[in-house]
């Protein structure tokens, strides 16, 4: 009997973070949708909560602001990304897997979406310093996932030197794409950005 009491407490609690997970994407999703349709000073709370089908009470259960849904936004930008690098074949060069899933995904927004998500991560101080702080934190996730894929130990640094090298390319990306006004869409410049690194490397092996 106490063995049937865990079972079922156990299946409780995992449906109500299943619920609680959903409904924290939901926020996410609404909050973000409005942000980008209506820009951020303009969309309330009680928007969010309209759209995401809660009650203003229950988004405050989950995120303290607005501020703190775009921080939770974009730290977890990245999962999709990461999730479709996992299940990648062990055939595929790491780099190039990595390379094929962000152009894969980036090729789904249209650069306005793009340049719209941007903005608002530079809206506040805090947001801000949130975005340069991200890439240090997707470097070690997509070096974790790297190693889910290639678990040998002997792959180890080489794995750390593909994640550090491809989130410094994507920065550059990024930061070659801002400086050029954001027209050209952002996968142009990663494609860009990654011909040139596989260019310095070869030049560097050959000297």
């Amino acid at each position: 009997m106490n063995t049937n009491m865990q079972i079922d407490t156990s299946a409780t609690l995992g449906l109500r973070e299943q619920k609680r997970r959903d409904t924290y994407l939901r926020i996410v999703d609404a909050g973000m949708r409005l942000f980008v349709e209506h820009g951020y000073h303009a969309t309330t709370l009680d928007a969010i909560a309209v759209a995401a089908g809660i009650s203003r009470r229950t988004f405050f259960s989950y995120f303290a602001g607005k501020e703190d849904l775009l921080v939770a936004w974009h730290r977890g930008c990245w999962s999709p990304l990461l999730e479709d690098i996992a299940v990648a074949s062990r055939d595929e060069i790491p780099f190039q897997l990595i390379r094929r899933v962000f152009n894969d995904h980036l090729s789904r927004h249209a650069n306005d979406e793009i340049v719209a998500m941007e903005e608002l991560m530079h809206i506040t101080e805090k947001l801000r310093m949130s975005f340069h702080a991200s890439f240090i934190e997707w470097e070690r996730a997509l070096l974790q996932t790297l190693i889910m894929v290639w678990p040998e130990p002997e792959r180890r640094s080489e794995l750390r030197m593909v994640a550090t090298l491809w989130v410094a390319t994507f920065r550059s990306a990024m930061e070659e794409w801002q400086a050029n006004s954001r027209h050209v869409h952002l996968a142009q410049h990663l494609e860009e950005a990654c011909q040139l690194c596989e260019q310095i490397l070869v030049s560097m092996k050959k000297s």
